[in-house]
């Protein structure tokens, strides 16, 4: 961890030369990621007491979870914060250099460790060992209660917000509250500024502009509404606002005004006293021409006591009004100012919580910009998109549980608690890629590293939940929910890591290889749902078609059999062509048109057997199993159609058969009697060959090639490429 920190330190000073404050205490918290890393070696070499074995197993999960969280921080570089872009990269090269040390410094510091402990009793398991050791995706009430989190979850996650006034993460003792109501009961203190920010091209602009809310500021004083306001056209004016004061002036001082006031001043002058001149630099000012003072003339005024009012910047000028009001009224005076679209308004509550929704808006996209690029990381490591889901499906559904888990409890999110969960979220992905790896090479080698993984993994939450969880025991609201959040996020992200993923492999994979079956595929399961919603919803067409067909169209019998035969022909043969991930090719070298009444026999392996039959030739009638005579898809067509039932005996039959042959129709018998389950063919039964003898007829041999491999007896449902 020091030599991550120390490592990012000088690679920043390298590239930037300065650093946040705020960046660099926020990315102390992600140096607990790079702890896990030592944390993992450890147990690992514990279990393997080779430093090569332990780096030549821990290098790809090590290496892609420290690849996937560097490239998640990084992409705080596209945040308009520079804070947060300090904060991504601290914690990035401080992770990149921890894994660095991991896997090439730390190995030899084990290796004189265990020099020195050789003489040592072998260690015994201990709890967190035995805690690791327990399958917790066998416990089905486990599992259960998982998922019903996560789907109270969908709902609750919703009622999640973001705490955007930051008043409200404050904290004061009683008695200190207490002497703050005194002190602002016996003082102004509390009156909270508000700003009024008009701008210009120019001073004279800005100033004009601001002399507009004059009369608005003066009302709402009037009404109480604000104790008071300082402006600067108290001492400097716009020249629109000077001439119209000189304009005033000048009417007002008439010549008959100034002839009255002197009279009387010299009449008043005689009684105490004065000289009669004592009043002439007045009457000067009388008679004065008045002329606008030019904004130049202030400029030591603006230096001054003003220059924290007036903002000149090349193009653009602004002015600020500062108000004075109480909490109590400030949405109203805010109501008020806002009404002009020119002004603008804030004070400093608004500027914190707008930089917090800035915040607020820049998490959820790299959030996004981060789990995406998680997965694509994923896809590009382990070469397949099941892993990749796999290993990022229990993070995203870690995720949702912990959001859904604060809407429950009324949680909220924060410009501090944020950071804690970003880290939680980073933890997920490293403890996923462990899980895997560890199935992963328990899969292709028998290697079991997956003990020694989720030891690593144990402690490393158990770690993170008593350090920063202890902080539930806070008085200060931002503290509690840092603790319970870190709570709440590990212990969802261990036990979802530890349960869902490996039942999710065993699904796609291990289940199946153990039956000598391939894996499941996304495209795979796709495909074959395609391919089996595509043959029931053409059952139920050729169910309802043969029914009009058969029972209501007012032509011959004859000719209503060969139209439905026509139409299940087709059908089934496009059942069969729909699925182009698997060749097909016919061979018949005899140009074979079955236009010959004939026994068809045929070796079966696979369900789809029946329907490549039938795809063949639309004057092939089956011998069929009382399954397939019942089944609700197939077993009305098959009525309809005047199929064969095998149960019946072929005595019973026999009539019915050579009524087939007399219409021009050819009996296909499956002779093995049923499936085979391997891809040799299994022993004849002589109904097919007695039949052909006894009603005098040819015997056609087909064979089907690989259809016990796209869709064999022991597995029904997958429809694998070919």
């Amino acid at each position: 961890v020091v030599f991550g920190a120390a490592f990012s330190l000088a690679l920043l000073y390298l590239f930037k030369g300065e650093i946040s404050g705020i960046a660099l205490g926020a990315g102390s918290i992600i140096l607990g990621i790079a702890m896990d890393y030592t944390i993992h070696f450890y147990t690992h070499f514990k279990h393997t007491n080779s430093a090569e074995e332990t780096v030549k197993d821990l290098s790809f999960p090590l290496t892609l979870g420290s690849t996937t969280t560097i490239g998640a921080l990084l992409s705080l570089l596209f945040v308009k914060s520079e804070a947060l872009q300090d904060f991504g990269m601290f914690a990035a090269f401080s992770l990149m250099g921890a894994a660095l040390f991991t896997l090439i410094l730390f190995p030899h510091i084990v290796i004189k460790r265990k020099s020195k402990d050789a003489d040592a009793p072998p260690p015994t398991n201990n709890l967190i060992e035995r805690m690791a050791a327990y399958r917790f995706d066998k416990n089905k009430y486990l599992v259960a209660f998982i998922l019903l989190i996560a789907f109270i979850s969908v709902f609750t996650a919703q009622k999640v917000a973001f705490e955007s006034d930051m008043m409200r993460m404050n904290y004061m003792d009683k008695k200190l509250s207490e002497a703050e109501q005194h002190l602002n009961a016996i003082s102004d203190v509390s009156l909270k500024s508000i700003y009024l920010v008009s701008s210009g091209k120019t001073l004279d602009e800005a100033l004009a502009s601001s002399e507009k809310n004059l009369p608005v500021l003066r009302e709402l004083e009037s009404r109480h509404l604000i104790r008071k306001y300082s402006t600067v056209s108290t001492l400097v004016l716009s020249r629109a606002e000077q001439e119209k004061r000189i304009s005033r002036w000048v009417t007002y001082w008439t010549n008959t005004k100034k002839e009255e006031l002197k009279m009387q001043l010299i009449e008043k002058s005689k009684l105490y006293k004065f000289k009669e001149n004592a009043f002439d630099p007045f009457y000067a000012l009388l008679n004065k021409t008045y002329t606008p003072i030019e904004i130049d003339a202030f400029s030591d005024v603006k230096t001054g006591i003003l220059d924290n009012y007036i903002t000149e910047q090349q193009g653009e000028t602004t002015v600020v009004t500062i108000l004075k009001t109480t909490p109590e009224n400030e949405d109203l005076v805010y109501y008020q100012l806002t009404k002009d679209p020119e002004l603008i308004v804030f004070d400093k509550k608004f500027l914190t919580n707008h930089f917090v929704e800035i915040i607020k808006n820049n998490f959820n996209i790299i959030l996004g910009i981060s789990s995406l690029l998680v997965l694509i990381m994923l896809i590009i490591s382990y070469g397949r998109l099941e892993l990749a889901l796999i290993t990022y499906i229990p993070m995203a559904l870690s995720w949702l549980c912990i959001l859904g888990m604060m809407g429950a409890f009324g949680l909220k999110f924060n410009i501090i608690n944020i950071i804690i969960s970003t880290s939680i979220f980073r933890l997920g992905d490293d403890y996923s890629i462990f899980i895997t790896d560890g199935l992963l090479t328990e899969y292709k080698t028998g290697q079991k590293n997956l003990a020694s993984y989720k030891t690593g993994i144990f402690i490393s939450a158990i770690t993170t939940m008593i350090g920063i969880g202890v902080l539930i025991f806070a008085a200060h609201p931002a503290l509690q929910s840092i603790g319970l959040i870190t709570i709440i996020g590990m212990f969802c992200v261990l036990i979802i890591s530890n349960t869902i993923q490996p039942i999710l492999f065993r699904f796609f994979i291990t289940n199946r290889t153990d039956k000598k079956r391939v894996p499941f595929t996304l495209l795979s399961i796709l495909q074959s749902i395609l391919a089996f919603i595509y043959f029931a919803l053409g059952c139920i067409v050729m169910i309802i078609l043969g029914f009009i067909i058969l029972k209501l169209l007012p032509v011959p019998l004859s000719n209503r059999k060969r139209i439905y035969h026509q139409l299940r022909h087709y059908l089934t043969k496009s059942m069969i062509y729909v699925n182009v991930h698997v060749r097909k090719k016919i061979i018949n070298p005899q140009d074979e048109q079955f236009k010959k009444p004939a026994i068809v026999i045929c070796n079966h392996h696979s369900v789809i057997d029946s329907l490549l039959m039938q795809s063949l030739n639309p004057k092939l009638i089956l011998m069929v199993n009382d399954w397939v005579w019942n089944d609700a898809f197939m077993g009305p067509i098959v009525r309809l159609g005047g199929f064969i039932p095998k149960e019946a005996g072929y005595d019973e039959n026999l009539v019915k058969i050579k009524a087939l042959l007399n219409d021009g129709y050819s009996l296909v018998i499956f002779p093995e009697g049923s499936r085979s389950p391997t891809p040799t063919l299994s022993r004849f039964h002589k109904g097919a060959f007695f039949m052909a003898e006894k009603l005098n007829v040819d015997i056609v041999p087909v064979i089907f090639h690989g259809t016990a491999f796209v869709q064999g007896k022991d597995d029904n449902f997958l429809l694998k490429k070919s």
